[in-house]
């Protein structure tokens, strides 16, 4: 990008030949930027309907490949690989992954060796939807990946930086008292992001396709959740994004009834209030109707949308 803020004119999009053990083509794998590599977990292998709990790194400099071998051997405080999983979270935080939810298949009997199948089915408007077999289950887990020692550790808290840590957040306006609460529904295909050291989680579906109106917050400080409430929207990877702005509270869009597109911006408040504003009369011009919508703010006043481009053909393509 150029040097000048907001300036888009020269915004373009380079590929790169990869070398090593580049990842199979995967659906509902996580991608997540840390350090300078970008890390892929789980997914569903596209040819054979596998599910993985394999993690990948890719050095951006070189853009070399390697699987990651996460052995516990020799390594206090390793744990075993969460189970195999897609259309889960993964967030960066300091040097870990935090990983949440997402769909696995149940552990009963050989449910877990047994390949992920899809029945394709058509809708009122002759658009390709799947029907997913019984065998799936949803997920809430919380699961946390060391990128240092290169190995999966329990879940515990992540930030010792104590008094100094809860008063940066305070100054923030993020304080939540703390307190334990219960557990987060588990779901897939939701929206997380992170606030200070507290991973925001938001939406998603359960396996009716039903969208899950709930609101959760995982303190990282700490190591356990520390807000669940009621969430009056339904919102979730396939028509939503999530992205961090200014003083801890975070900007949701979305956009739905792709036939006529229907748009949606909200400003979420910092925890513990969490109050919804929408203030879709922000918005400047009109974006197009995207499949899995990602936000990044890459300067104060810009975000960067992207997405899947449903041509009136059929075509699709990554849109901008």
């Amino acid at each position: 990008m150029p040097a000048g803020e907001g300036d888009l004119t020269e915004l373009f999009i380079r590929s790169f030949k990869c070398t090593g053990d580049v990842p199979p083509a995967l659906v509902g794998s996580s991608v997540t930027y840390l350090d300078g590599y970008a890390y892929v977990f789980g997914g569903r292998a596209l040819h054979s309907g596998k599910l993985s709990n394999d993690m990948y790194a890719c050095d951006l400099r070189t853009y070399n490949w390697r699987r990651i071998d996460v052995g516990t051997a020799e390594i206090e405080g390793a744990i075993d690989a969460p189970s195999p999983r897609f259309f889960h979270s993964c967030t960066a935080f300091k040097h870990y992954m935090v990983v949440f939810g997402g769909m696995g298949l149940d552990t009963d009997g050989d449910a877990a060796e047994t390949p992920v199948e899809r029945t394709a089915i058509q809708d009122d408007r002759n658009q390709q939807s799947f029907q997913v077999r019984s065998s799936k289950t949803l997920l809430g887990d919380i699961a946390v990946f060391d990128t240092r020692v290169e190995r999966w550790v329990g879940r515990r808290a992540l930030d010792n930086k104590g008094a100094d840590a809860d008063k940066a957040d305070a100054d923030k306006g993020m304080q939540v008292d703390g307190s334990q609460t219960d557990a987060p529904s588990a779901r897939y295909a939701h929206l997380s992001t992170l606030l200070g050291s507290r991973l925001l989680v938001v939406g998603g579906q359960d396996l009716e396709e039903q969208y899950v109106e709930e609101l959760n917050v995982f303190d990282l400080q700490l190591g356990q959740w520390v807000l669940r409430s009621p969430f009056p929207r339904a919102v979730g990877l396939y028509r939503s994004f999530i992205a961090s702005v200014q003083s801890g509270s975070t900007l949701l869009y979305s956009n739905y009834s792709f036939a006529s597109v229907k748009r949606a911006l909200y400003r979420l408040s910092a925890p513990p209030d969490c109050t919804l504003q929408e203030v879709s009369d922000q918005l400047d011009g009109s974006p197009p109707g995207l499949r899995f919508p990602r936000g990044h703010r890459i300067d104060p006043r810009t975000l960067l949308m992207s997405g899947t481009l449903i041509s009136t053909e059929g075509h699709s393509e990554l849109s901008l």
